[in-house]
């Protein structure tokens, strides 16, 4: 059987972090989206996704702990995505509802970079 992003996350962390890690995922994405990919305000620094959600800076970078733990091989969202689209996985659009965007994860392949 064929890993799923969500499949990893929840091995690597359990079920309880995997989704959490899920969510984080989804979130980095929409600030992504909102702010312009990769651009000078773009959610490829934790401060931005911190402002953006109007989280702690430690509840952030606790978040990406969390998914670095279950992803080692990739420092942020950002670089997930970057893989899936270098894998020319063909990513869900966002539509800015968190739970209703998790759900659209939970199929995604897992790829290396």
């Amino acid at each position: 059987m064929k890993q799923t992003v969500a499949s990893v996350a929840m091995e690597r962390v359990g079920v309880r972090k995997g989704i959490g890690v899920l969510s984080f995922v989804v979130e980095w994405w929409m600030v992504e989206d909102a702010t312009g990919f990769g651009g000078v305000h773009g959610a490829r620094d934790v401060e931005a996704f911190a402002d953006w959600w109007k989280c702690s800076r430690a509840q952030a970078f606790r978040r990406q702990q969390i998914f670095r733990e279950a992803f080692p091989e990739f420092s942020t969202p950002s670089d997930l995505r970057s893989a899936l689209v270098a894998h020319q996985v063909e990513l869900p659009s966002l539509s800015g509802n968190v739970e209703t965007d998790l759900v659209s994860l939970v199929t995604l392949p897992y790829v290396v970079a």
